[in-house]
């Protein structure tokens, strides 16, 4: 049991050094956290129509990359501290 504990750890650690590579890659930086992470929420939230359901999910699918991208680092941080 504690094999497979000890390897999920590692996997997960292991994901949380790739994400934290990704985001130093400027292109990733560029066209996924700079364009369409920030500069997509700011134009949908001042250009578009709240109340819209279609911005609603656009802003939804951000904030579902945003938490996904930073649940893995978050993950692999509190991995490394136990």
């Amino acid at each position: 049991m504690d094999q497979i504990v000890n390897q999920q750890r590692k996997l997960e650690a292991n994901k949380a050094q790739k994400m934290l590579k990704l985001l130093e890659d400027p292109n990733f930086q560029e066209l996924i956290m700079d364009d369409f992470m920030t500069a997509g929420a700011v134009d949908q939230a001042l250009k578009q129509n709240l109340d819209n359901s279609k911005t609603i999910d656009e802003l939804k699918a951000r904030q579902i990359l945003h938490n996904h991208i930073f649940g893995i680092i978050t993950t692999g941080e509190k991995l490394n501290l136990n």
